[in-house]
């Protein structure tokens, strides 16, 4: 019972249902109504109750809806009970009837409302997400209801009277499942494709009665029920839209916010639930942010400059085409989609289900994306959040609907309708079905794998870079009202063919309720960012407006063919058929009769049919996509599974013929050339496909890099720009690789921005001073080039802050002088110091450093006035604060403050004494205990702070005094204070501590004595209905049982030795409320590193000298001080880094690098003594090493070592701190891999020895290999010389003689285990002998002149031939005026076409060895004339060419003359066969009407049968 009592009994007062208190009437007003009687936004209401007063009462208009205070409805509901009493009988009862309609009225309104599904839910996602997201729900609300509404219609005026009055066999034939599949429920197809679903089952006939009559015909019935929906339809959404649009104007710019209002008199006092207050709470939150937001940007928006205002239009138009580019592109995908999901999927019927997909899961991926692509670029348009909201509206409204246009149009002209076995409206109804079904699925995939995995990833892992990355996912109402809209636009458009879409609808609906309740409520965040639904409702159904007008459209175009066939009278169609009839017989009667001859048959058929056309091979094109200049390239060109040989040709770009070949597999040499870059292809020569094209790059290998810099020497201040390039001499393809302090710049950063060979520095600061280099490349994928530039270094120099003036006075002698220090905490000098005293320059300097000292000298005792120090650069001019030069001298009393410092346990750790003098600039103390005087420095004891603080480490009971003097003054006396006891005990407290402890003591008494008499006096009525009001503005919050998190903060990553602080707090803690607060890392609960007692509310602070016990996750811990009932609560952990700078680092090697060998596996270990968190640079001949390699491991491995791998390698481990601090440690080491000896080549020199005997000096060469190398020569397997030698060859001589075949010899060559064996060479030396031929070779000048002439001679037989070159019998040597022998053997000679060369030139072989013997070649006469002579053969075909081209033209002229006069005889004979037609057409009536009176007996339904028939 007492609990009954207790609880507070809520009460709405009604304006009709008013009552009257037994207390007076100031203790039962509203505190409310008080608050909002003194708002300024009541003025307004004022006035209006002014007016009041001289209106009549009104019992349409309730009280409570009248803008007045609580006291003025009394007031005028006295007044009412008055004019009651007044009136007469008749008025009275007709009053309360009004009133008694009025409240039924209200009633059945309140009743009707509460039919409305999710009314609660909905008034939860208002409080929680806003109006904006509950206007969503309600918008899919309406559509469900409006959906629900169609079935209704369409199931009483099409479906009902279908199956009750229907045939039969079309019913059971649908009802039977036979044959049905798990495709035919997404496709539409198989039992589906014939049941009341789709259009086909409708079959045209009439409604009959019990008898034979017929009622109504099924057609018009069909058609009547789609035109109910469509025109229900336009009703409901143009009346939506109007009244939506009316409320939005009268809201819209004339909206002004009243922030008093929601704040004072915003609250229902009738919430009892405390879920409905918090939600209450949310929603006047949600509300107040949405009128700050507006009214921020009004501000923003009247702020703009013009030039704002310009450059905004422009990045408008620059946006608006970039969303028609987009536009553009999607409208495209959809085409093409629609054309692939036409194409045959065989036997397959997961490929055919996903093509009959394509085209669906095309609009529904860009639908999907281009709206958020859209919202980013509204964020860029500056715009309102409504305005934002609205246009990414529009825009993407006309994305999904012109897209669906799109494929509607496009699948209205596929070819899959132009098949007569299929139904037209079936097949378009089942898109329709498709579209529906995937849209559920899409809706349902996207809540369930997408939204809630990516919940469940934030709310698990929140630490994670995922997680913060993504963040929970924010409701876009924008892009689910599209949905919404383009979803109902396919309802509208497919009802008419798929006449139980509505219903099909009204479940999806009803599942996507639900879906998105649980996305919104699960797995969304509060929007950050509010906005006002008045105008975005009103565009949410004009929206709706514009899908159905295309679906108006859409029903009209397609309808038309129908009406046309299914509802075209019978005596039309009669007449018709008669007409055509009568056509018919007239044509035969004229052409039999008239013309005596029978009928013309028909033109024959030309049969045409395409055979094979020939076999179409397609060749395959294989090589290189890129080489250095100057090498040599090979493409491969062949058919596939080709055994026969082909012709090829390899061309380039547009039409440049490189090539021709003939094999099976054919391949073009191609010598590299900074012409030879474009697109190479090759094809057959006697016809055939194209082959696949090879973009070809010629790539110039990169040299002579350097850098350059702008500006130039780079010495800069912080904050300016500079820029760095790096150029090259020669070189193509290039890719560049910069380098800070032997630091690679990976990309750009807001340290540095890279753009190809520039590296930009917008604002230099300290951290851009350095050494700067650069690496050039060629973008080769196999042995690119590199070139590194040389190093520049960059100055930055700092800006000097303010700078500090502070002095000290020392005697000099008899006299007294100041030494002021003038400096900067930071600055890059020189710098000009200066000092002023009263605005007066005293002295100047100007030195190398930020400190400068200047001598003054002082009186004591004298104010000398106000000191200034002057710092100047070559930008910069600052003052210092200024300093009173005034020397006081130690006197007056001195006095020792104690201070006890307590550990956890409350005894006394330690006493901090401060000794203070009344006056003194600079005085020296003197700690004495028990009058003993204490040394500086001591184990139990330090002093700081120049003397003036004693710390006791360990207290020592004793009176402690202190002792002041002038510090410049040893002979000044000393002024000593009083001896104060200190003594370690417990903790105790002070008299006045006990005082408050008392006091306290006494007023928790009160407190708890005052609330037990105010609970026993709250049981009578009165004070039970005080108690009510009460709680009502402050519902009750339960008993503290737990602490709330606590919030731990501090530095992030701190260096070793350094000291920090941490600060820990629970937001909200009662002031009263004393708690415990510790720290200890997260992985060693035990090890507490300090701890805090907050007794007053103040932060916890944990002061620690950092070590790496310290690093990892903190945790700090708060906890009721000395209190067990209260539940202690953790912080959530705080990663803290601790960083060791890096240092001692050496490299060790796990193999010997004294004896390495390719092949093998180099290992190298950065090894530290110490650091933390520390990355490694590995580098080779100061150049990055190229292979990856984990930059956070100490190891470099290299497998299968090179030569490629030889040089010093170096290790730079570095660490960070703050990205400002940089610590680095380097160590190298020299790594030589020794190579194994390659295949030998072998050749030969002939020689002839002094005795008239030959031999060859045989050379044994290796491209690569260690030494010492092992050379032997072989005759076949037999061993003829060996030997060892530092380099890579070798030289052996044997003898030979000529023309004598000595046998086959080979080299072999072996290092360190490893031999390998040359191909074998035939050792013979043959004489020369044969025919000696000499083959020119033209240059030609651009006016196609023979200016230069290239001779090569070759003799047909001879191992070592040796050539001579002889004009008119003379022998040319070397290099002449007009010629040059060039080669080792001089078998080629170069001319210059002249007079000076013009004579019979012949060459001549002999052996070298000999000269005895000689062969000569044939005389060639060479002059200019002879060879700029054209040849008889040219001049013949171009005379023939152009006597040809004469005859062609003259031809083509005689055609053009007989051809016209052919024409214009034609004309004549087509003239005259008109005329004669029509004296043919006037007969031809005559006849017709003679026939038509013989045959007035023929039978008029014979006639419409044979109409029905043809």
């Amino acid at each position: 019972m007492e609990k009954e009592d207790v609880k507070p009994n809520y009460n709405r007062l009604l304006s009709a249902e008013s009552w009257s208190s037994d207390l007076s009437s100031d203790s039962c007003e509203y505190y409310q109504t008080e608050i909002f009687g003194l708002l300024p936004s009541s003025q307004a209401h004022r006035r209006q109750d002014e007016s009041l007063d001289k209106v009549s009462w009104n019992p349409n208009v309730p009280l409570r809806d009248l803008p007045v205070c609580l006291q003025d409805k009394r007031d005028i509901r006295d007044r009412q009970q008055l004019q009651k009493r007044s009136i007469g009988s008749w008025d009275s009862w007709r009053r309360s009837q009004e009133i008694t309609r009025r409240r039924l009225k209200e009633h059945v309104g309140g009743v009707i409302s509460g039919l409305l599904p999710w009314s609660h839910t909905l008034h939860k996602i208002e409080g929680q997400f806003g109006v904006g997201v509950k206007a969503y729900f309600v918008f899919l609300r309406y559509l469900l209801c409006l959906n629900l509404l169609y079935c209704v219609i369409i199931t009483g005026s099409v479906l009902t009277p279908t199956l009750v009055y229907g045939k039969s066999s079309s019913i059971n034939g649908w009802l039977s499942f036979q044959n049905c599949s798990f495709k035919d429920f997404f496709v539409g197809s198989g039992f589906l494709e014939n049941s009341p679903v789709f259009h086909s089952f409708y079959t045209p006939g009439n409604i009959t009665t019990g008898g034979s009559q017929k009622c109504l015909n099924t057609p018009i019935l069909f058609l009547l029920g789609m035109i109910s929906v469509i025109f229900l339809s336009i009703i409901m959404v143009v009346r939506r839209t109007v009244v939506g649009y009316k409320h939005s104007w009268f809201t819209g710019n004339r909206f002004s916010s009243n922030f008093s209002y929601k704040v004072f008199c915003g609250w229902d006092f009738c919430i009892q639930n405390p879920q409905a207050a918090t939600l209450k709470q949310n929603f006047i939150k949600n509300e107040l942010k949405m009128d700050l937001e507006e009214q921020t940007f009004q501000q923003k928006v009247q702020q703009r400059s013009l030039k704002h205002w310009v450059e905004l239009i422009f990045l408008r138009v620059l946006l608006n085409i970039l969303v028609l580019v987009l536009l553009g592109s999607s409208f495209s995908l959809i085409y093409y989609a629609i054309r692939w999901s036409q194409s045959k999927c065989g036997n397959n019927w997961a490929v055919c289900l996903m093509l009959e997909y394509l085209p669906p899961i095309t609009m529904t991926t860009l639908n999907y994306m281009l709206p958020h692509v859209f919202s980013k670029i509204s964020e860029f348009e500056d715009y309102s959040l409504t305005i934002q909201l609205n246009l990414t509206l529009v825009r993407s409204i006309f994305l999904k609907l012109a897209s669906l246009g799109i494929y509607l149009f496009f699948f209205i002209n596929t070819e899959k309708f132009a098949e007569p076995q299929k139904c037209r409206e079936n097949e378009f109804g089942k898109e329709m079905y498709k579209l529906t079904i995937f849209n559920l699925l899409e809706c349902f995939f996207n809540a369930f794998c997408v939204a809630y995995p990516r919940m469940l990833l934030v709310e698990r892992f929140p630490s994670s870079k995922l997680a913060q990355l993504l963040g929970k996912k924010q409701f876009e109402i924008s892009f689910n009202v599209l949905d919404l809209v383009n979803s109902q636009t396919v309802t509208w458009v497919g009802v008419f063919y798929c006449p139980l879409l509505p219903a099909i609808s009204a479940v999806r609906l009803l599942f996507l309720f639900y879906i998105k309740k649980f996305t919104v409520v699960r797995c969304c965040a509060p929007a950050q960012r509010m906005f006002r639904t008045a105008s975005s409702s009103v565009l949410f159904h004009f929206m709706l407006l514009l899908g159905l007008f295309m679906a108006v459209v859409t029903l009209v175009v397609n309808i038309n063919s129908v009406i046309l066939t299914s509802y075209v009278s019978r005596s039309r169609a009669n007449r018709k058929a008669i007409e055509r009839l009568k056509d018919m017989l007239v044509m035969q009667s004229s052409e039999g009769l008239y013309d005596g001859r029978k009928p013309p048959l028909p033109p024959p058929v030309t049969l045409g049919f395409v055979g094979t056309c020939g076999l179409r091979l397609k060749p395959v094109l294989s090589g290189p996509s890129e080489a250095y200049v100057r090498s040599e390239v090979q493409f491969d060109c062949a058919v596939p599974d080709w055994s026969s040989p082909l012709s090829y040709e390899l061309w380039k770009d547009a039409g440049d013929l490189i090539a021709t070949e003939n094999n099976v597999k054919v391949s073009f040499s191609l010598q590299v050339t900074e012409e030879s870059e474009g697109k190479y292809y090759c094809r057959l020569t006697d016809g055939g496909q194209t082959s696949n094209a090879i973009h070809f790059h010629a790539v110039i290998p990169v040299i002579g890099a350097r850098l350059t810099s702008d500006p130039d020497p780079p010495i800069i201040y912080e904050g300016q720009k500079f820029v760095l390039r790096c150029l090259v001499r020669k070189g193509t393809h290039l890719s560049f690789i910069w380098y800070h302090n032997k630091q690679e710049v990976n990309s750009s950063s807001e340290l540095h921005w890279l753009s190809g060979d520039t590296l930009t520095v917008d604002g230099a600061s300290e951290v851009h001073a350095g050494i700067y280099s650069c690496t050039a490349q060629n973008q080769m994928t196999v042995n690119p080039r590199f070139s590194s530039s040389r190093n520049i270094h960059v100055i930055v120099k700092k800006h000097i802050s303010v700078p500090t003036l502070s002095f000290t006075v020392f005697s000099n002698g008899s006299s007294l002088v100041a030494n002021i220090s003038c400096g900067s905490a930071r600055g890059s000098p020189p710098v000009t110091w200066s000092v002023l005293l009263n605005g007066l320059e005293l002295d100047v300097k100007r030195v190398d450093s930020l400190e400068s000292w200047f001598v003054l000298p002082v009186s004591v005792g004298v104010d000398m006035g106000a000191a200034r120090c002057q710092a100047q650069t070559d930008t910069q001019q600052l003052l210092s604060d200024p300093v009173q030069l005034h020397v006081v001298p130690v006197g007056g009393a001195v006095r020792v403050t104690v201070t006890y410092l307590h550990d956890a346990g409350g005894t006394v750790a330690a006493a901090r004494l401060k000794c203070v003098p009344d006056r003194g600039t600079f005085p020296t103390f003197s700690w004495h205990l028990n009058r003993s005087s204490l040394p500086p420095e001591a184990d139990a004891h330090a002093v700081t702070r120049h003397g003036q603080v004693l710390i006791l480490t360990e207290v020592s009971s004793g009176f402690y005094r202190c002792r002041v003097r002038d510090s410049f003054n040893d002979s000044s006396a000393w002024v000593e204070s009083e001896g104060i006891f200190v003594q370690k005990t417990d903790l105790s407290a002070t008299p006045m501590e006990v005082i408050a402890l008392v006091f306290c003591g006494f007023l928790s008494v009160v407190i708890v004595g005052g609330s037990v008499f105010m609970f026993t006096e709250c049981k009578n009525n009165t004070c039970r209905h005080h108690s009510n009001r009460i709680l009502a503005f402050y519902p009750r919050t339960g008993a503290l049982e737990k602490l709330d998190e606590p919030i731990l903060f501090g530095p992030s990553v701190a260096l070793d030795g350094s000291v920090e602080d941490f600060y820990c707090d629970i937001p909200g803690k009662p002031v009263t409320l004393s708690v415990q607060y510790e720290i200890y890392l997260e992985t060693n609960p035990g090890k507490v590193f300090g701890a805090h007692s907050s007794l007053s509310g103040e932060i916890a602070t944990f002061p620690l000298v950092i070590t790496t016990q310290h690093d990892g996750r903190l945790i700090c811990k708060a906890s009721g001080h000395n209190d067990t009932d209260i539940e202690s609560s953790y912080s959530k952990p705080w990663e803290f880094r601790v960083i060791v700078p890096v240092g001692d680092v050496s490299i060790i090697s796990h193999s010997s690098i004294e004896n390495m060998w390719e092949g093998q596996t180099l290992t190298l270990q950065c090894n530290k003594t110490k650091g933390t968190y520390v990355t490694y640079n590995w580098f080779r001949n100061n150049v990055p090493v190229q292979m990856p390699y984990d930059r956070n491991e100490d190891t470099l491995t290299i497998h299968r070592v090179s030569a490629q791998n030889t040089g010093n390698y170096v290790c730079v481990a570095s660490n960070r701190y703050n990205d400002t601090t940089i610590f680095n440690s380097t160590s190298d080491v020299t790594v030589y891999v020794k190579e194994y000896v390659s295949k030998p080549e072998i050749s030969m020199d002939p020689v002839k020895l002094e005795n008239g005997y030959y031999a060859a000096n045989i050379t044994c060469q290796s491209k690569k290999g260690t030494p010492p190398i092992t050379f032997s020569l072989l005759n076949y397997t037999d061993a003829i010389f060996t030997e060892t030698t530092e380099t890579t060859s070798a030289f052996f001589k044997v003898p030979i003689e000529l023309n004598r075949y000595m046998g086959q010899v080979s080299c072999n060559a072996s290092n360190e285990g490893n031999w390998v064996l040359s191909d074998p060479f035939r050792l013979i030396v043959e004489s020369v002998g044969g025919a000696v031929t000499m083959t020119p070779l033209k240059h030609v000048d651009l006016d196609f002149q023979v200016v230069g002439l290239e001779l090569r001679c070759k003799v047909e037989q001879g191992s070592f031939p040796r050539y001579s070159w002889f004009l008119n019998n003379s022998r040319l040597v070397g290099r002449g005026r007009f010629y040059a022998v060039v080669l080792s053997d001089e078998s080629k000679l170069l001319l210059s076409v002249g007079r000076d060369s013009a004579g019979f030139y012949h060459c001549q072989a002999s052996d070298r060895l000999d000269n005895s013997t000689s062969v000569h070649s044939p005389k060639m006469l060479i002059n200019k004339e002879v060879l700029n002579t054209v040849p008889l053969l040219v001049v013949i075909v171009v005379f023939t060419s152009f006597a040809l081209l004469n005859v062609a033209l003259i031809a083509c002229c005689i055609y053009g003359v007989v051809l016209q006069s052919v024409k214009e005889h034609l004309c004549d004979s087509f003239v005259e066969m008109l005329e004669d037609f029509e004296e043919d057409a006037v007969q031809t009536d005559r006849m017709s009407d003679s026939a038509e009176d013989e045959d007035q007996s023929v039978d008029e339904s014979v006639l419409y049968e044979g109409a029905v028939s043809e």
